[in-house]
């Protein structure tokens, strides 16, 4: 099976948007899971698609109104992220560091760091072990998120240093701790918040197969 393609809706596009696209094209609904405590509501979608069949899911993040769609598969992925309009890694990296507006900075960290779950979660797959964590995958950091979340550390609006607190306080990336040690006395505002990180159980995922 490939890996699956995803992409972001652009801000302020409701997951009405999905919806409608899959009534159109006739996607069969095969979950519809409510939010919880610890975890976005998603929907899932079959999607016949030449000889092989697809899916589609959407992923809400309710904290920033965020939604991801992640699609199988490959041409399929590809023509829908035309349709839907799907922003790539890629391209919101690159708003993270080079936007003009603070508000587009903002969100596109925002999704940056929404979407470093699903990268994790990617990378753990063939990880080797944490030896000092049996049982946990070995995740090397990815530097180009980090990089981007302790950039919007020193930018001028709060809400993109907010987001790129929030990118490293859930992060998933052990190097996000060194970042926040060495940056906590620099972001008065936001120490509690950082502390419960540098204090707290740091989260790990399992160790899967390749």
């Amino acid at each position: 099976m490939s890996e699956p393609r995803e992409g972001t809706l652009p801000a302020g596009t409701p997951s009405a948007r999905v919806h409608e696209h899959a009534a159109a094209e006739g996607w069969t609904l095969a979950a519809d899971v409510p939010r919880t405590v610890g975890g976005p509501r998603y929907w899932s979608w079959q999607v016949g698609e030449g000889d092989g069949d697809g899916y589609v899911t959407l992923i809400e993040d309710h904290r920033t109104g965020l939604r991801l769609v992640e699609a199988e598969p490959e041409a399929f992925a590809e023509r829908l992220a035309g349709e839907l309009g799907l922003e790539t890694l890629e391209a919101l990296l690159e708003r993270a560091r080079t936007a003009s507006a603070a508000l587009d900075r903002m969100r596109a960290v925002q999704a940056l760091a929404f979407r470093q779950f699903g990268l994790a979660r990617k990378a753990a797959v063939g990880a080797p072990e944490d030896p000092d964590h049996p049982g946990c995958a070995l995740l090397a950091d990815d530097v180009r998120l980090l990089e981007v979340f302790e950039r919007a550390l020193d930018d001028p609006a709060r809400g993109v240093r907010r987001a790129g607190v929030d990118g490293l306080v859930n992060s998933l990336w052990t190097g996000s701790l060194e970042i926040l040690r060495r940056r906590r006395d620099d972001l008065p505002e936001f120490e509690e918040f950082i502390d419960g990180r540098l204090n707290g159980e740091f989260p790990r995922l399992e160790k899967k197969p390749a």
